[in-house]
């Protein structure tokens, strides 16, 4: 077993000109452990990029045994919105690289932080405005099939994403905010959905389509057995478990749509221990 120490020295090896030797370095590396980049991190080795090329299958791979790893303990936490901003914190870090410096949780704290240089008070209204036009936060038309669509990190970044991704910054930002928003999975694409105070109804939240608002009222003008359906099921609680099931089966299509088989697999297997 290689111990910290080595470490430099084995990767002063990569570019040996024996590719037998190459090789038996990669295995040594191998062996390290899901902590390998951890350690290559804390002890500063700066990697050329011939050796950093080398190393980027052996990062991926750790990568994929770590969130397989972890995932298990997000399954285990009770509270609903801990939950969802754990596991799909955890799916950013997956997709983006564990030491990429955007972290989920410190940019919604960021994003509330935002708000309220515009806002004095908290209000849903005024957060679904804020969110779909000044962050103009909207659905991804042209790319809708990129696994990063379901990352939220990158939707931040980019500002497009799909239906439950901006869902799930709403519900966050809004939690930070003192303001409950919940899931909704409605026919279509998936929703939001709060009640209203001031209207004294439910009303549901159309992330993808620049924050427009379903009252239940409007539901009402349908005929009555479309409305008993669809009432229904805005009614029904969505959990964070099923968001993140969701989530996972999104990340899993989009990656077989992109003929990325490994990370398909991946998500498959993590779908089906969700």
């Amino acid at each position: 077993m290689i111990k910290s120490k080595d470490l430099p020295h084995l990767i002063n090896l990569l570019d040996d000109p024996s590719e037998d030797i190459r090789q038996t370095i990669l295995k040594e590396l191998e062996s390290f452990g899901t902590n390998l980049e951890d350690e290559i991190y804390n002890l500063d080795i700066q990697l050329d990029p011939p050796r950093k090329d080398l190393l980027e299958s052996l990062y991926e791979k750790n990568d994929r045994i770590w969130l397989k790893k972890v995932w298990p303990s997000v399954l285990e936490i009770e509270d609903e919105f801990k939950q969802l901003e754990t596991g799909l914190s955890y799916l950013c870090d997956y997709q983006n690289g564990r030491y990429y410096s955007r972290k989920l949780p410190h940019m919604l704290d960021h994003l509330a932080e935002e708000y309220k240089l515009f806002y004095t008070t908290s209000d849903h209204f005024q957060l679904i405005h804020f969110l779909s036009h000044q962050k103009q936060l909207k659905g991804a038309d042209h790319d809708y099939y990129n696994p990063m669509n379901s990352n939220l990190v990158y939707v931040l970044e980019k500002g497009n994403g799909l239906p439950i991704s901006l869902v799930s910054i709403l519900m966050l930002t809004g939690k930070r905010l003192g303001l409950p928003f919940e899931g909704c999975n409605f026919p279509g694409h998936f929703l939001a959905r709060f009640f209203s105070h001031e209207e004294d109804e439910m009303v549901l939240v159309d992330c993808y389509n620049n924050g427009n608002l379903i009252y239940s009222s409007d539901l009402a003008l349908l005929d009555q057995q479309a409305f008993k359906g669809l009432i229904s099921v805005a009614h029904e609680k969505t959990s964070s478990r099923s968001m993140l099931q969701r989530t996972i089966g999104n990340i899993a299509n989009a990656y077989g749509k992109t003929k990325d088989k490994t990370n398909q697999e991946l998500f498959e297997a993590l779908l089906l221990r969700s």
